[in-house]
C-alpha cells in the first residue's frame, strides 16, 4: 500500500511517500534465513551525475548529486545549484525470530548510542524496552553496484544466487562480503578482511556498528571521497534474516523522504534537510502520527491488526486448509460460507490452529469468518 498526506504546513510529512508491504508465505514450506529488500534506481534530476550513500543510525539509504550543480541532461531536467537528496527509510522491518528474551541492540556496542548520546533509531524497533520477543528488524545492509560491472562480483544480478547475495550485503558469485573503504570490494580498492554491512555510511556510524565495532581509518566513508565518477546510481537496502512458517506474514514500513535546501548550495546541503525530515517522520511514525497537521493523520492499525491476526493457507487449496488465529477470548466462532452465502462449516475454536476440510464441497470461492467477542474478521479462500 502506497500512501501520502496533504499537509503543506509540515514540510516533512508533505514531502514523504509511505509504503507498507505485507509478504505472505503461501507455501507449505518453512522459509529460513529469509531477507527482504528495497531496490531503488533514484534517477535524481539529471540521473547521470548522482552518488549514493546510507545513514546507519537513521536506517536509510539515499541518493544525492555528485557535484554542486545538477544540470539538465539526458532528456531530464536538473535541479540546478540547489540539488536535493532522496532517501528510503526503513521505519519497521520484519519481526525478529522469537528467542525468549528482550534483546538489546547489540552486545558489543554499548546501548548503540552515537557520540551525542542519540540512539541508533534505524537499527530496529522494540529492542531493550523490557518486553520479550517484540523486536522488529531495521535496515541491516546497504550496498550499491554498477550496472555495467566493474570489479569482480559487481554488476546487475542475473540469477537467484545473485539476488540472495545482494540481499545479504554480499557481492555476486564467490567474491564475498562488502569490505570497508574504497569501492567496498575485496578485489578492488576496499580493505580485505574488514567486513562492512553498509556501503558509504559517511559519518553516520561513529560507533562502527557496520563493522562490528572495529574502528576504521578514515572514520568516515563517502562515495565522493573514493574517486568515483558521478553517474547513474542504484542501491539496495535490506533486512533479515528472519523465519517464515507456512501462512506467516511479515510486514515492512518504508518512507521515501525528500530533502532540498533552497538557501544553501552544495551537493550535500539537501542531505542535511533530508536527515532532519527523517527524524521527524520516524518520531511521527512511532507515535502513530499524533499532533501532525492539527490532529491524528492515521489510525489504521486496529483494523489491520485484526485482519492480520487471521491467516489461512494454502490459498488456493484443494481439500483442506489451515486457519491460524490468535484468540482474544477463550473461544471464537469459525464459520465458512460459499460464494452464495450458504454456511458450509460452523465450529467453535479454542486454539490457534484449526484444520478445515471442505473435500465434499465444490470448487469455487469461500469466505472464512472469525467472530471473537466484538471482533469479526473475514478472509477469502479459493478451492481448486
Amino acid at each position: 500500500m502506497a500512501y501520502a498526506y496533504d499537509c503543506p504546513s509540515d514540510s516533512a510529512i508533505n514531502n514523504t511517500i509511505f509504503l507498507n508491504y505485507k509478504i505472505y508465505n503461501r507455501s507449505m514450506f518453512t522459509l529460513t534465513n529469509a531477507y527482504a529488500g528495497m531496490w531503488t534506481d533514484f534517477d535524481l534530476g539529471n540521473y547521470g551525475d548522482d552518488y549514493v550513500g546510507c545513514d546507519v543510525a537513521r536506517g536509510a539509504f539515499y541518493a544525492y548529486n555528485g557535484d554542486n550543480n545538477d544540470e539538465d541532461a539526458n532528456g531530464a531536467s536538473g535541479y540546478g545549484t540547489h540539488p536535493p537528496a532522496q532517501g528510503v527509510v526503513f521505519l519497521k522491518g520484519p519481526k525478529q525470530d522469537n528467542d525468549g528474551i528482550d534483546n538489546p541492540f547489540t552486545t558489543n556496542i554499548q546501548d548503540a548510542l552515537d557520540l551525542n548520546g542519540i540512539p541508533y533509531a534505524g537499527l530496529g524497533v522494540g529492542y531493550g524496552d523490557g518486553i520479550i520477543d517484540n523486536e522488529h528488524l531495521g535496515m541491516k545492509h546497504f550496498k550499491y553496484y554498477s550496472s555495467n560491472g566493474g570489479a569482480p562480483g559487481d554488476g546487475d544480478p542475473v540469477n537467484g544466487t545473485d539476488f540472495y547475495n545482494y540481499l545479504q550485503g554480499n557481492w555476486r558469485g564467490t567474491t564475498g562480503q562488502v569490505v570497508w573503504g574504497g569501492d567496498g570490494n575485496p578485489f578492488g580498492t576496499g580493505q580485505p578482511g574488514v567486513f562492512a554491512d553498509y556501503m558509504f555510511p559517511g559519518d553516520s556510524d561513529p560507533l562502527f556498528w557496520g563493522t562490528g565495532g572495529v574502528t576504521q581509518a578514515p572514520s568516515s566513508w563517502w562515495e565522493g571521497s573514493v574517486g568515483n565518477t558521478p553517474s547513474d546510481r542504484r542501491g539496495l537496502g535490506s533486512t533479515g534474516p528472519f523465519t517464515m512458517q507456512p501462512g506467516d506474514m511479515v510486514e515492512l514500513d518504508l518512507a521515501f523522504v525528500f530533502g532540498r535546501d533552497y538557501q544553501n548550495t552544495g551537493n550535500t546541503a539537501g542531505v542535511v534537510v533530508m536527515q532532519e525530515r527523517i527524524d521527524s517522520i520516524r518520531s511521527y511514525y512511532l507515535n502513530s502520527f499524533q499532533s501532525v497537521c492539527g490532529g491524528v493523520l492515521a489510525s489504521v492499525n486496529s483494523v489491520e491488526e485484526q485482519e492480520n491476526n487471521l491467516q489461512v493457507y494454502p490459498n488456493p487449496f484443494n481439500n483442506q486448509f489451515m486457519v491460524k488465529y490468535e484468540l482474544e477470548s477463550a473461544t471464537a466462532a469459525l464459520k465458512v460460507f460459499n460464494m452464495y452465502g450458504k454456511l458450509v462449516e460452523n465450529t467453535v475454536i479454542t486454539k490457534s490452529n484449526t484444520l478445515i476440510d471442505l473435500s465434499q464441497e465444490a470448487n469455487g470461492i469461500y469466505f472464512v469468518q472469525i467472530t471473537d467477542g466484538a471482533t469479526r474478521v473475514t478472509k477469502k479462500m479459493v478451492k481448486q
